[in-house]
């Protein structure tokens, strides 16, 4: 895989992000809130998940699989991808929430509660998958051009934020989880 046709499938994984999260966000209000947040995430995380492999492919470009030491490639896959890695565990985190109580937030049977911390998840998780998909765009630059400044802060500048970001999404996540739990009523 070469420069362009990555930063071209990049494009395309934020173009698929940007549906699976504009469905949730918008067709929740119209249908049945879980079963569209189901759909919506799941393209995300497919989009998320696949964009890990980009990194592998252009690298596979640069130095042949077979000159590489297993271990550190692999350890090399983890930590440059943190970023995505931990959206990936939020979207499927979100996944499993809106599958396990699946019936009780399409009937409605949710404390009032619920409706704001969803909103607030759903604006963090938007900001979380914005800067993991800006961290990956970054990471994908410097595999082409180390000594690209702009993309080294913007890389350094995303991981941050996304340290701080992540605790606030987990926090969100688990108030939801709570709330749908023990504060929810079956009618």
């Amino acid at each position: 895989m070469n420069f362009e046709k990555a930063i071209l499938y990049l494009n395309f994984f934020i173009a698929l992000s940007v549906v699976g999260l504009t469905m949730t966000v918008f067709l929740g209000n119209y249908t049945d809130a879980a079963t569209v947040s189901l759909i919506g995430f799941s393209i995300v995380a497919i989009a998320l998940l696949t964009s890990l492999l980009m990194p592998v492919a252009l690298r596979m470009n640069m130095e042949p699989l077979s000159r590489i030491n297993s271990f550190k490639f692999i350890r090399q896959l983890f930590v440059n991808n943190i970023p995505i890695l931990l959206s990936s565990a939020l979207v499927i985190w979100n996944i499993v929430i809106n599958s396990v109580y699946f019936e009780q937030i399409n009937d409605g049977k949710v404390a009032s509660e619920y409706n704001k911390f969803w909103g607030l998840s759903i604006f963090m998780m938007i900001l979380q998958i914005y800067i993991a998909f800006n961290y990956l765009r970054a990471h994908i630059i410097l595999l082409h051009d180390t000594q690209n400044v702009n993309a080294i802060k913007t890389k350094k500048q995303m991981n941050s934020v996304s340290y701080l970001v992540t605790p606030l999404n987990i926090i969100l996540l688990g108030i939801i989880h709570v709330i749908l739990e023990f504060f929810s009523t079956d009618g």
